[in-house]
């Protein structure tokens, strides 16, 4: 495990998730969360909750894990029913308080099947009443992996299934102020525009990959086929070299790849057989798509245009209302979230735990660098006049635009 770590941050990757089966029951996992602790990784876990107690809540705090997800499938009766273990929903129950009190949010995973479908409402009623500290709900997909292989046919979700789960979605983000998301990738065009809100997509192959305690690497922990060991080939070259297939998106069909509103061709695992990359269960393969199949897509798509300009227009007369202007030049900005920032192959990329990554110019990431709580606003300025000669004039407007810009985002607070 250690040899893995050490690969990762030589590759220097940014966080590692602790995932399963279930982490916390292989022998050894604290020294394994430790080490990459004291390489420098952010983390976070996903895990059934079953076996977290406080004292394992308490370590991974101070490893500075701050967050992590636990799975629920429904009340009490149903969760255990899917689980098929008695008691397993107290236990995780109990787990997700523990980390509570050690100051780690868990966001409960909800997996929807034919079984639980209706499941979801109740469950997050009860989590209200009983006061459990969930920060959100994360609905994933059923995809035909696992004890869902057999019988995939009457095992899966319709489309018409997945649209009641976005209204139940809204419906529990109304009644009891929890958000309730898509946390997997969907077609965006199987959706009303108002449900495309609620879907964050994924990032496989692009953002994150899984890793085997065996060193494979896989774009997605569903998904089957490695595209190689970490422990035999270096993780840059499998994700520089390897994934180029992937990332030509030869394997989606023509509508997508032209879509100018790109959501990725939804999830590759949801389509049954597939150990790489795939289109959506819900849209055609390449060799499938027709003048018909595109007619399909139509209607979602111009409901897209005249909703997206609508809100456009709506956000432009709020601009004023809602601005957050700059304060004085005296003011010394610090970003609100712990970050790290690396050269990539174009320009830079940065994490921001908790928040996401965003990608740079050189410049920014220098900007980046300077904004520690003890630099104001006007010695960031000068700092950057005295590295970036070739920006003359421009540096005032580009700091400032820069600022103003990440501002807005809320990455910042500021000091006198």
């Amino acid at each position: 495990m250690k040899r893995i770590i050490d690969a990762l941050a030589e590759a220097e990757v940014f966080e590692i998730r602790w995932f399963g089966g279930e982490f916390t029951s292989l022998r050894g996992w604290q020294e394994a969360v430790a080490y990459a602790f004291d390489k420098g990784f952010f983390m976070a876990f996903v895990s059934n909750g079953t076996l977290m107690t406080r004292e394992s809540a308490r370590f991974l705090s101070s490893c500075g894990v701050t967050g992590g997800a636990m799975s629920l499938h429904g009340p009490e009766k149903m969760h255990d029913q899917v689980v098929d273990v008695p008691g397993a929903f107290g236990k995780t129950i109990a787990g997700i308080r523990n980390c509570w009190e050690e100051d780690i949010g868990v966001t409960a995973l909800f997996t929807p099947t034919q079984m639980n479908l209706h499941s979801l409402y109740d469950l997050a009623r009860w989590l209200k009443e009983n006061e459990v500290p969930i920060t959100e709900i994360d609905i994933g997909r059923l995809c035909p992996s696992g004890e869902a292989v057999d019988g995939w046919d009457k095992r899966r979700l319709s489309l018409v299934d997945y649209r009641y789960l976005f209204q139940v979605m809204r419906e529990v983000q109304r009644d009891f102020g929890l958000h309730a998301y898509m946390g997997d990738a969907f077609p965006l065009c199987a959706l009303p525009y108002k449900d495309w809100g609620l879907v964050t997509g994924c990032w496989q192959g692009t953002g994150f990959g899984q890793i085997s305690y065996t060193g494979e690497l896989k774009s997605c922990s569903i998904l089957g086929g490695s595209y190689g060991n970490i422990l035999e080939i270096p993780l840059t070259e499998i994700w520089t070299e390897r994934l180029k297939i992937m990332r030509s998106l030869d394997y989606l069909p023509r509508q997508c790849r032209l879509c100018p509103h790109f959501c990725g061709g939804g999830c590759s695992a949801s389509r049954a057989g597939v150990t790489h990359y795939a289109p959506d269960e819900f849209i055609p393969k390449p060799e499938e798509e027709s003048v018909l199949t595109l007619a399909r897509r139509v209607p979602g798509l111009l409901n897209f245009y005249v909703r997206s300009t609508i809100d456009r227009w709506k956000t432009q007369r709020g601009n004023g209302q809602n601005a957050k202007p700059l304060p004085p030049l005296s003011a010394k900005p610090r970003l609100n979230c712990q970050f790290r920032i690396r050269q990539d192959l174009d320009g830079f990329i940065g994490f921001f735990k908790n928040r996401g990554i965003l990608t740079f110019d050189e410049t920014s990431a220098r900007i980046f660098q300077l904004i520690d709580g003890r630099r104001s606003v006007e010695d960031i300025i000068v700092a950057i006049a005295g590295v970036e000669p070739s920006l003359d004039g421009l540096i005032r407007e580009t700091v400032l635009t820069f600022l103003d810009s990440i501002n807005r985002g809320e990455f910042l607070t500021f000091s006198d």
